[in-house]
């Protein structure tokens, strides 16, 4: 029954959005290990995660669409002072790894990524796989509405949790996430969120730059790909 309920406020709210653009930009946040650390090892490893937490927090994230597109990228940001090569580098992953690009009306999804010294257009196919919730929260002014999925790329069949405005019909999302019945606002991956900090919606088309350049792949054969290579390496080839 609820499920029927949320059914039918979602499409209602569809029928009563005007805008058909706008450029999101989100916050990232980290949630620290509340337990204390095992060994000297474990100890080192979160302080390792702390400060590649603390230059993600420094980027600017980035997600702008249309009524049928949309382009998610990252806008980096370099520390002045005594920088962790190391750290940095990795900080540009969590919630990037590219740049994002979705078209709901061909179903395609790209990521355009730099992965072994070549640049890559990684071809794959938007699915709805959310399991939608009745459960609610505020972010901003906007009524959002709970949505989780299994993250494919996590380890322990861990979920990714998102959440969506179904005021703003719009079903993209940072990251590459989209699909849902509504913007979304709120990612969640591990211990790692991206929050909406400022919307800016408009009446007039953006225009959407669908990436061009690079070795154009699928997921799983670039998986494959970076499997093999690493194989390689540990066999010192």
């Amino acid at each position: 029954m609820k499920k029927s309920v949320l059914f039918i406020f979602l499409t209602v709210t569809v029928t009563l959005f005007s805008q058909n653009s706008g450029v999101a930009e989100y916050d990232f946040y980290y949630r620290e290990f509340s337990d204390k650390p095992k060994n000297i090892n474990e100890t080192n490893a979160r302080e390792m995660v702390d400060v590649i937490s603390e230059y993600a927090k420094s980027h600017k994230y980035l997600l702008k669409f249309n009524t049928n597109e949309s382009l998610y990228y990252v806008e980096t940001s370099m520390p002045t002072d005594g920088v962790n090569e190391f750290a940095y580098k990795f900080s540009k992953y969590i919630f990037s790894n590219g740049i994002f690009y979705q078209n709901k009306t061909t179903l395609e999804k790209i990521n355009e990524t730099f992965e072994m010294n070549e640049l890559y257009l990684v071809n794959d196919t938007l699915i709805n796989n959310w399991e939608l919730s009745s459960e609610v929260k505020y972010i901003g002014k906007y009524k959002c509405y709970k949505a989780t999925s299994k993250c494919s790329s996590c380890n322990e069949n861990q979920l990714i949790t998102v959440w969506f405005a179904p005021e703003i019909p719009m079903a993209y999302g940072p990251a590459g996430y989209g699909g849902t019945p509504g913007l979304i606002l709120e990612v969640t991956k591990y211990r790692y969120t991206l929050r909406l900090r400022k919307l800016k919606l408009s009446d007039k088309t953006i225009v959407i730059e669908r990436p061009e350049k690079g070795i154009v792949i699928t997921t799983e054969e670039l998986k494959s790909l970076m499997k093999k290579k690493r194989l390689e390496i540990m066999k010192g080839n």
